[in-house]
């Protein structure tokens, strides 16, 4: 392959500049917590504190799957995100199913893309779960879920594809973590949260 993989920091940094403009338009400051940044904004009639986190998955170095990341919302008391489980949901959770629809459009467009492993490559992974596993990261996505939530990237060109996607679709994510997460509630990962 010819083609150079993205570095997770390169993905990071695509990724803010990515959503800068959006994130600017809602009133959200830039922070940055043990090198790994964050939007935030003040929620003043509760004296709460709502985050925006992308995350890259550093696991994520495969050739021949790309990077990967995601977006988590949190609303809490603290003026730090990530201090605990309660008051957080995943992009997906907050969106309606055609909002999904046309995010699981997009992935399934970057897996088409993706280059399939050769046997050698395949073969290094043991036959049974493991294997089965990687080679469904090359098959359509049919939904998201806690464990398949990640934004499939392998150039620059895909992290914009995201981060424009995402963009369009901020304000409403926003607006429903706000009404709908609770410092105090689980809800990360359980599925879709609008009604």
């Amino acid at each position: 392959m010819s083609q150079r993989r993205l570095e997770t920091s390169e993905i990071c940094r695509l990724v803010v500049e990515g959503l800068a403009e959006a994130t600017e338009t809602e009133n959200l400051t830039l922070r940055s917590a043990r090198r790994s940044p964050y939007w935030r904004t003040a929620i003043a009639s509760a004296g709460e504190t709502l985050f925006v986190v992308p995350q890259v998955d550093l696991k994520a170095t495969d050739v021949y799957k790309g990077g990967a990341f995601r977006v988590e919302f949190e609303k809490a008391a603290s003026r730090q995100p990530s201090r605990g489980l309660n008051g957080r949901a995943l992009f997906f959770q907050l969106l309606l199913p055609d909002e999904v629809a046309h995010l699981l459009s997009i992935q399934n467009a970057m897996i088409k893309r993706t280059p399939h492993p050769p046997p050698e490559h395949v073969n290094a992974y043991p036959v049974g779960p493991v294997r089965d596993m990687y080679l469904s990261y090359f098959q359509p996505q049919r939904e998201f879920d806690a464990i398949k939530c990640w934004l499939r990237s392998r150039t620059v060109e895909d992290v914009q594809v995201w981060t424009d996607a995402l963009s369009e679709l901020l304000p409403v994510m926003l607006e429903r973590a706000r009404s709908i997460l609770d410092p105090t509630v689980r809800v990360l990962g359980l599925g879709n949260l609008v009604t």
